[in-house]
């Protein structure tokens, strides 16, 4: 990644731990300004138990240039995403960022902005095992910047 980019992953309760944690540590890894906002203020825990605590809150990304918001899937059900970041999805999809999902994640993105919603600026990945393509692509994109 050439420059410094500022990365949002969002978390939900029963959340697919590779979906998250991949792209936390592929941002980390970059040296990105990395953010991480969970449904709950107290922070939410995986389907297997492992707990995310919140970096920030949708209030503090006011203002922020956002390049990623990362939106990743749970185990099961769509995850159940807060009114604050609900309205961050549905805000962030006419902004000039990548939007990036996987899994579930995805459905959630879908529900929020309709299933014909498409845009040049949306990767998306059908699980975990479309984590590493996902993330070549988003930071090729960067780099021909």
């Amino acid at each position: 990644m050439p420059q410094s980019r500022t990365v949002v992953v969002l978390s939900f309760p029963g959340y697919q731990e590779v979906e998250f944690w991949y792209p936390v540590f592929r941002a980390r890894e970059a040296g990105a300004d990395l953010h991480l906002v969970t449904s709950d203020p107290e922070g939410c825990e995986s389907h297997l138990g492992y707990p995310v605590v919140p970096t920030s809150t949708v209030d503090h990304l006011a203002g922020l240039t956002i390049d990623a918001l990362v939106v990743p899937g749970g185990v099961g059900a769509v995850p159940v995403a807060s009114a604050g970041q609900r309205a961050l999805i549905g805000d962030f999809s006419v902004r000039h960022g990548h939007l990036v999902s996987s899994g579930t994640g995805t459905d959630l993105v879908r529900s929020l902005l309709g299933p014909g919603f498409t845009s040049p600026n949306w990767l998306t990945a059908p699980d975990a095992d479309g984590m590493p393509e996902l993330y070549r692509e988003l930071f090729s994109r960067w780099s021909q910047k």
